[in-house]
């Protein structure tokens, strides 16, 4: 017989992640399968693991061919399929278990062509929804179409769908070769198919990693490739469907493949620049005025001028996009009909004689309107919300006009609600742009429960708030969005009649005052003989044999179960069976007979009980009705109070009483910190005690940084989120003030516990509207006083309290002058230093500093808004010696880095003094930084404590703050960021080539490895450190990190400079070597040639030189000596010492 569905796999050279796709592939739980894997040609051990898997499970297929693509592949697999049924997936991706079961099952549901389904991204440690996919799959839909949901052109992936074989067959679907082969192929089938189903279940998950094909997509050959499969799609598509033409422009070529070609554009080598112009002015000239018509104002500027080839506009447009300046640009009103417009760069140019209509931001004035709180107050309902157009000012109470209304949602109750305006500058602060005021956006309303009685009853309807907003003759109106807070979310309802219940409801899309007649309760329960009893009351009669039933909201299966009247008032009790229900972790919902959904009562809300694999919990949605909630075995929390002296305290049971998790993990999303918090248990409850101000790490105090924090537990040997028992969300506290950060406890995904953290700005200065303010006014006011005999400390931005500057600073302290010192800390990281004050990074404060010091020390730039006066002396410390090209030399490599603001325009101009480490330096500094003023030679100040006297006592505190265990080798992997890999400008990424594991089993017994990322890198997988391990990337100064290394393992960082003063051996893990030297980043000298140590490009090499010391000291002493000699001359223990005599001596 033949398998109901075949999976064809094309794979080359994706051993890495092949098994793990092969393994989800052998789990499906449609197990009527074949699975036809095509060997495209690998070179790598991918082969040897498909054979083993064919002998292990007969339904899979190996199929061995010449390398040709994977398009080729796929056809060939194509040809071998037997199925029903047919589907793609790709090596080193992921199918989710239930995949094939849900699609297979819905196209024998429905008869439709083809199914296709959610799809998230994955790495190492994370999934997160495709942007790609985003919008597509709200929404499950049996029978649709492309013509009748237009946004399923972005579903362009082959492998989240099955195909009917005999459609494929119908339809002649074949892959094309060469790149982007799949779009040509989905959009045909999506365009030719009777119907196509859509499931909003995750049914695969698409791997991101650096090298695949869409990770490449500005390199040159792929970014041409892609617009030629475009171009090719469209002719198609206008042969066999044109009447999607339209629909494929506006949700596909624009918003997909020519972005890409906009953000390509700039990286592009100069001499392909017009050529690619060429090619996008050839596709964007087709698109139709009509679809154009309806993209924000910024775009189709873009797109005007690469219709007409204007490549230098072109680019200083895409530039101004980058800088995210369009938000900022000022909104005005021409013409008769009076039209807004936006001032985008060529408004009004008679040169390039853009058309007005192209700036054209009328209908882009959109309104933005929520609800932020509801509660009870002396019997009403007051809610406080916000709302104003974008755009447009709000600063003052008669610069708009605020009109609120009930609209019933059976259209049959419209009342007018009375506001009081108040003030809300937090919306101005989160609004994200410079250029206007919200801070009179916002209102207070009272509502009298009694006036949402419909002609004089109560009847169940929600009115839903609606708002007008009148600014500057512009009229909009809207609904209102959801309080941003997570208690906010769950309202507390209220009886205001005899069996009517009224509360604000924060709804999927809106937020809504419900009015119920409660029709059932739940008002107890408990748990019998395997059996979840419900008591309750119904004022319906029930049928002759009535039953309950609950329903998984995500998934089928419902429960049922019997209902016993109990008296003759309605009364009665439900069971349910407890072992089916925990068969299926997630929400339940419950219903009566006649679709009634049960309210669930203040006694019997949050109610939990013990189930075979976790426990069950009875939950009040946020309308108040009764569901089930069936948990795994995870940390459950229901207890949260701050104490006065800034702790965090966590009280809560495990799901599974047996278990008794030692601690809880707080983990910073992207960049993978980590802190562990100790679970003091009594009985089956746990307690937790933290202050997000004060977190123990490598020895030392540091806060909980900005970002967002997800807590965590291991239970079982795996990692499992903390949840916040259901009934305790709406008693979540406010935010709360830490030290130098706001604590806001949240949940995401329902209930998962979640923390943010944001700086502690005031409402005055948080955001960029009041930043451009302080700027223009205070910051203005206070470079017109005196200056003060203070000096201003800066490290990496006020990223850390180390480098030249702390060298500096601990001088300037040994010799006791009485100069005020400042430390400037961007985020917090770094508590107060000894004899300074710390201020935080766009305070008021900060303005102040920077306006009234007599000095400021900085190792990298300030910040733009800083303009440094005659009588102030600004030393510029830098931060290495390069290696790397740096500066505008960078801007010849072939790698083109699109960067945000050129600070070196705004800030080298202002330096007074440069340091240079070396002679060596010196022309290389002025060339990349086009600097002419003076520098100093005096070896770099963070160097002086590798010649303390107190360097062996120095050395010791350290090891004992890292645990290093006495007698062990200590090795230092410090390996720089890549100009290549980040997710977007500021957000550095990194990816660990050096292999933990296999050097913790050669060396684990007696070395330990400090990992030290870059100090740029922001987003970095986690690193799993462990026994032999430790990351050491927030560990404040390097430079102590280098007195208790016994090694340096590096690649191209600066760093090698510097610990060529110990004197001690030096290994360079330089796997990419060519690609960085040549492609990416350029180097100064010949790197190969001087390198103090080997070059080694593999994690085994690297081991192999570790594993023998002498003869990695021996053989390099000799290059290690000349390398220090050239480059660290200076770093003798008195370069600040000499820095103090030129800058402060000299300016008295």
């Amino acid at each position: 017989m033949f398998p109901k569905l075949s999976v064809v796999v094309p794979f080359h050279n994706t051993e890495e992640f092949f098994q793990e796709c092969l393994e989800s592939l052998a789990g499906q739980t449609l197990h009527d399968l074949e699975v036809i894997l095509v060997d495209d040609g690998s070179t790598d051990n991918g082969a040897v693991l498909a054979k083993e898997m064919c002998a292990r499970d007969p339904r899979f297929r190996l199929v061995t061919r010449d390398n040709e693509g994977p398009g080729p592949a796929r056809n060939a697999g194509v040809r071998q399929a037997k199925g029903e049924y047919l589907a793609f997936a790709d090596a080193d991706d992921i199918v989710e278990r239930d995949a094939y079961a849900r699609m297979v099952g819905s196209l024998e549901r429905t008869g439709s062509d083809l199914a296709s389904g959610n799809v998230h991204r994955m790495d190492a440690d994370r999934t997160w929804q495709s942007h790609l996919h985003d919008r597509v799959f709200t929404d499950s839909c049996s029978r649709t179409h492309v013509s009748s949901k237009p946004l399923l052109m972005r579903d362009r992936t082959p492998w989240n769908k099955v195909y009917r074989r005999d459609f494929w067959n119908r339809t002649a679907l074949e892959f094309p070769r060469g790149y982007y082969e799949d779009p040509p192929v989905t959009m045909r089938a999506h365009a030719l198919a009777r119907s196509v189903d859509l499931l909003s279940e995750v049914v695969y998950y698409w791997r991101k990693r650096p090298g695949s094909i869409t990770e490449d997509r500005y390199d040159w050959d792929n970014i041409t490739q892609r617009l030629a499969s475009a171009r090719v799609l469209r002719d198609g598509m206008a042969e066999y469907a044109p009447r999607l033409l339209n629909a494929y422009d506006e949700h596909a070529l624009i918003p997909i493949e020519l972005r890409v070609l906009f953000e390509a554009l700039p990286k592009t080598d100069d001499e392909n620049r017009e050529e690619l112009v060429s090619i996008g002015a050839d596709l964007a000239r087709r698109v139709s005025p009509r679809v154009l018509k309806g993209f924000p104002a910024v775009t189709r500027l873009q797109l005007h001028l690469l219709c007409r080839e204007m490549l230098p506009e072109l680019l200083e447009v895409l530039r101004f996009v980058q800088l995210k300046k369009p938000g900022d640009a000022p909104r005005v009103r021409r013409g008769l009909r009076r039209r807004w417009y936006a001032e985008y760069p060529f408004f009004e140019d008679e040169e390039r004689a853009v058309p007005r209509h192209v700036y054209d931001v009328t209908a882009e004035l959109r309104p933005v309107a929520a609800i932020d709180r509801s509660a009870w107050v002396d019997g009403r309902l007051r809610i406080e919300g916000h709302a104003y157009i974008r755009h447009l000012d709000s600063s003052t109470e008669d610069g708009s006009r605020i009109r609120v209304w009930l609209l019933a949602s059976n259209k049959r109750g419209l009342k007018r609600v009375p506001v009081t305006r108040v003030r809300r500058p937090d919306v101005t602060a989160r609004s994200r742009q410079s250029a206007v005021s919200y801070d009179w956006s916002g209102f207070v309303a009272d509502i009298d429960p009694a006036t949402l009685r419909m002609y004089g009853r109560w009847r169940d309807v929600d009115w839903v708030p609606c708002v007008e907003i009148v600014n500057g003759g512009t009229r909009r109106r809207a609904r209102f969005g959801n309080p941003r807070l997570t208690s906010l979310l769950w309202p507390r309802d209220r009886e205001c009649a005899p069996g009517v219940r009224v509360q604000g409801v924060a709804g999927r899309h809106r937020f809504v005052l419900q009015v119920r007649r409660t029709a059932a309760a739940i008002t107890g329960a408990r748990v019998e003989d395997g059996e979840l009893w419900l008591d309750g009351w119904s004022r319906a009669p029930l049928s002759e044999r009535p039953e309950i039933m609950a329903a998984p909201r995500a998934g089928r299966g419902a429960v049922t179960g019997p209902i016993e009247p109990v008296g003759g008032d309605g009364r009665f009790r439900a069971r349910l069976p407890l072992d089916r229900l925990s068969l299926r972790p997630g929400d339940w919902d419950v219903t009566l007979p006649g679709g009634i959904k049960p309210y669930l009562g203040e006694d019997a809300a949050g109610a939990a009980f013990a189930t075979a694999t976790g426990k069950l919990e009875l939950a009040r949605s946020r309308r108040s009705t009764m569901r089930i909630v069936v948990r795994e075995k995870v940390l459950v929390v229901d207890e949260m109070s701050w104490s006065s002296d800034g702790a965090l305290l966590l009280g809560g049971s495990c799901a599974d009483p047996l278990e008794r998790p030692e601690s809880l993990i707080l983990r910073r999303r992207r960049s993978s910190e980590e802190h562990t918090v100790t679970l003091h248990w009594a009985g089956s409850r746990f307690a937790a005690k933290f202050s997000p101000a004060r977190m123990r790490v490598l020895g030392q105090t540091r806060p909980l940084i900005s970002g967002r924090w997800d807590a965590a537990t291991v239970i079982d040997g795996r990692e499992r989120p903390v949840v916040i028992r259901r009934h305790t969300l709406r008693d979540i506290p406010e935010p709360f003030e830490a030290g130098l950060h706001i604590v806001t406890i949240r949940a995401q995904r329902t209930d998962q516990l979640q923390f943010l953290v944001e700086t502690a700005l005031d409402d005055d200065e948080r955001g960029a509207y009041a930043q451009s303010r302080i700027q223009s006014g205070h910051y203005r006011r206070h470079r017109n006083l005196p200056v003060r005999e203070l000096a201003v400390f800066d490290a990496y931005k006020g990223r850390q309290f180390s480098c030249n500057p702390r060298g500096i600073y601990d001088e300037l302290r040994r010799r006791g002058t009485d100069l005020e010192c400042v430390w400037v800390t961007e985020n917090g990281q770094f508590g107060k230093p000894v004899g300074a004050r710390t201020v935080l990074a766009g305070s008021r404060e900060h303005y102040e500093a920077l306006a009234r010091a007599r000095y400021i020390f900085g190792n990298w730039s300030q910040h733009e808004w800083f303009v440094k006066r005659d009588d102030q002396t600004y030393v510029q410390c830098w931060h290495g010696t390069p290696l790397k090209k740096l500066g505008y030399d960078v801007k010849q490599m072939p790698y083109k880095r699109t960067e945000g603001v050129d600070w070196m325009e705004y800030d080298v101009p202002q330096w007074d003094v440069l340091l240079s480490q070396n002679t060596f330096s010196v022309p290389l500094f002025r060339r990349a930084f086009g600097y002419n003023g003076e520098i100093l030679v005096s070896g770099y100040p963070r160097n002086d404590v590798l010649s303390s006297p107190r360097r062996a006592e120095i050395a010791a505190a350290v090891r004992q703050r890292l645990g290093v265990p006495e007698g062990k080798k200590v090795v230092l992997y410090a390996p720089t960021w890549r100009d290549d890999f980040h997710h977007a400008i500021g957000k550095r990424a990194f990816r660990l080539e050096f292999e933990l594991d296999r050097f913790r089993a050669a060396l684990g017994h007696d070395h330990v490895l400090l990992l030290r990322t870059h100090y740029l890198v922001t987003d970095k997988p986690r690193l799993r450190p462990g026994d032999c391990v430790v990351d050491v990337s927030v560990y404040p100064d390097i430079s102590e990190l280098f007195l208790v290394s016994d090694v340096l393992v590096t690649d191209y960082s600066s760093a090698m400079f510097d610990f060529a003063a110990t004197g001690r051996p030096m290994v360079f893990f330089t796997y990419d070597l060519e690609r960085y030297r040549d492609h990416v980043r350029g180097f100064y000298f010949d790197f190969e040639a001087e390198a103090p140590g080997p070059l080694l490009g593999t994690t085994q090499e690297v081991v192999d030189a570790l594993r023998e010391p002498v003869a990695l000291d021996a053989g390099f002493r000799a290059a290690r000596a000349a390398f220090a000699a050239r480059y660290c001359p200076h770093d003798d223990g008195q370069a600040a010492a000499r820095v103090l005599d030129r800058v402060v001596r000299s300016a008295h």
